[in-house]
């Protein structure tokens, strides 16, 4: 495909204005919202212990829940979700899902500042967030190869992983460290960080629409289906992520271990949630300069192994 850039000979990815914009949209929206995740999870488990009395058993099942209620709708909308991000504007799709997640941090934060926090509050915003998370990526991810050369593609790509560890790092640390100072900070800040990042992806030009194929969407859905699963190596690093994330999600229970298990309140709930975002930045880093070349499936299954193995030492450990 043509690239659409309009800068002469750009030796770095951000020599490129639309990619910068867009590796600020990143920036910004993983860390609004990694910040807002974090802190529903936490208003979540606070609720059912104090205000439903709900013992450690229960509320901790109630952020199982909280996790299903944003994994259903994330579930159900993801094979369409490509197929509007081929066929629509693309900033215009990301736009709309980061207004949908403006609305969701602006209403916590008022909720909070008027003490109206409640339990079907967080769960709808939650599910509301599920699904309009699932459009972000698509939309704004695959603008990267419509303007940046494909000499430069890869380490473009690295840059992005790059925002997105790192926001993923500063997010959840520092949404706990404003929860421990008021309900409604983290809040008032992700909705910051997300009016700037609507705005910044609305600045990248527009992409010329390329002419599809003219066929049924659900029969564009099934040949996708039927091309994973007929790849195995593709296959295989889909289910070997998708157990991975269904078996051993120990994320989605930390507020327990904050508050309950290891007494480190806010601050340590939002230090612990960016620690997976900061191992993954740092390997991310090593992959950069040594990546990985031979062996990638054995590879794979051995750091699934490793994963497992840290989850079950952390479900175990006091410290």
């Amino acid at each position: 495909m043509r690239c659409c850039v309009s800068e002469q000979n750009p030796t770095h990815p951000f020599q490129i204005r639309d990619y910068r914009l867009i590796w600020l949209t990143r920036f910004l929206t993983v860390s609004a919202m990694s910040a807002v995740v974090v802190v529903i999870g936490a208003q979540t488990y606070q609720v059912a212990r104090t205000v439903h009395h709900m013992p450690e058993a229960k509320a901790a099942f109630m952020l199982g829940l909280l996790g299903l209620a944003q994994f259903i709708p994330f579930m159900l909308l993801t094979p369409i979700a490509g197929l509007l991000a081929d066929r629509f504007d693309r900033r215009i799709i990301g736009a709309t899902s980061i207004a949908i997640d403006f609305s969701i941090a602006l209403t916590l934060a008022l909720a909070n500042s008027a003490g109206a926090v409640s339990l079907p509050l967080l769960f709808g915003l939650a599910a509301l967030h599920g699904a309009a998370r699932v459009f972000i990526g698509p939309s704004v991810s695959s603008i990267v190869p419509n303007v940046v050369p494909a000499e430069l593609l890869p380490k473009a790509v690295a840059l992005g992983s790059i925002a997105w560890q790192s926001a993923g790092v500063l997010g959840p640390a520092l949404g706990g460290l404003l929860l421990a100072r008021s309900g409604a900070f983290p809040y008032w800040y992700g909705s910051v960080l997300l009016g700037l990042a609507f705005f910044a992806i609305l600045a990248v030009r527009k992409i010329p629409q390329v002419k599809l194929v003219d066929e049924p969407p659900l029969r564009q859905i099934a040949q996708g289906a039927r091309f994973v699963w007929h790849e195995r190596f593709l296959l295989g690093c889909v289910s070997l992520d998708l157990f991975a994330v269904l078996l051993g999600g120990a994320t989605a229970m930390l507020p327990v271990f904050a508050y309950d298990v290891l007494h480190v309140g806010d601050e340590g709930l939002g230090l612990m949630r960016g620690a997976p975002a900061l191992g993954a930045a740092l390997v991310a880093l090593w992959l950069s300069f040594r990546p990985v070349r031979h062996e990638v499936g054995a590879k794979m299954l051995w750091a699934v192994v490793v994963f497992g193995l840290a989850t079950a030492v952390f479900g175990l450990s006091k410290n």
